[in-house]
């Protein structure tokens, strides 16, 4: 793991704690630490998961895993900061994770001389579907009642909006 990733992750930490604690700057750092991780893995993917001694042949394979673990960190973002559209993109990244999963486990076994490369990619995506599943779990009144406090005027306010955009989208 790099430092940059090391980083980020450490300011996701601080920014979810900060925001659950209802203190004022929990959401910049939060915001700002997924969108570091984001631009660290999608296009820097091939920087962030490829190991400098592993052949050529990896780049590809790492922009695409990269691609994959932004798309589900963008869906992580959507549902922290309670945005329209966060089941959806969770949705779309959990059977896409699956698959990548099964892919990266089977080569894993397979492979011999690239063996840390699958591994290192199987924590990081195997922890990140595990928090999209966690967090798609969590209904959205509970998330709202853990970042703006049970029975608070804010709370009601961003309950009853959740309400009227699901009115509008016709999702009920």
């Amino acid at each position: 793991m790099k430092f940059t990733e090391r980083v980020a992750i450490v300011l996701f930490v601080i920014g979810f704690t900060l925001k659950s604690s209802q203190i004022q700057g929990g959401d910049i750092i939060l915001v700002t630490s997924l969108a570091s991780l984001c631009l660290l893995y999608f296009p820097l993917g091939f920087y962030s998961l490829k190991k400098p001694n592993l052949p050529h042949r990896f780049i590809i394979p790492s922009l695409l895993y990269g691609l994959a673990l932004a798309t589900m960190i963008v869906g992580l973002f959507f549902k922290l900061m309670i945005l329209p559209g966060g089941e959806a993109w969770q949705v779309i990244c959990a059977p896409l994770w699956l698959i990548f999963l099964g892919i990266i486990l089977y080569k894993y076994l397979k492979t011999v001389d690239a063996k840390m490369y699958y591994k290192n990619i199987l924590i990081k995506s195997t922890c990140l579907v595990l928090l999209n599943l966690i967090l798609y779990i969590a209904p959205t009144k509970t998330m709202i009642e853990l970042f703006y406090g049970k029975g608070t005027p804010a709370s009601e306010q961003m309950k009853d909006y959740y309400h009227n955009q699901k009115k509008l989208n016709g999702d009920y």
